[in-house]
């Protein structure tokens, strides 16, 4: 009951995030592709497991161990991702893909 309780809470962070405004509207040509250059590969990882854990919630830990993250480490890259407007937006399209 423990694991679903905290699948459920990383799922709504993960949907929380992905409600977070609008990304940012860019300011010129080029905007796009210097954003893209500045989010690290890791969040389209995390987006992954987020996808996984979404689709099979009672997996949590065998999809982590796969990913070689620890719940902790998954909460603590979802509040950076959260924190910045950049990597929220590359989150949010790495869940829609």
């Amino acid at each position: 009951m423990k694991e679903l309780r905290r699948a459920g809470l990383v799922l709504l962070l993960g949907i929380a995030v992905g409600a977070c405004g609008d990304a940012p509207e860019e300011a010129g040509p080029g905007t796009a592709e210097a954003e893209a250059e500045a989010v690290p590969a890791w969040v389209g990882e995390v987006a992954v497991v987020a996808n996984a854990i979404e689709a099979r919630p009672m997996a949590v830990d065998s999809i982590l161990a796969a990913h070689e993250m620890t719940r902790a480490t998954l909460d603590s890259l979802l509040y950076e991702i959260a924190e910045d407007p950049t990597l929220t937006a590359a989150y949010r399209e790495a869940r829609d893909r």
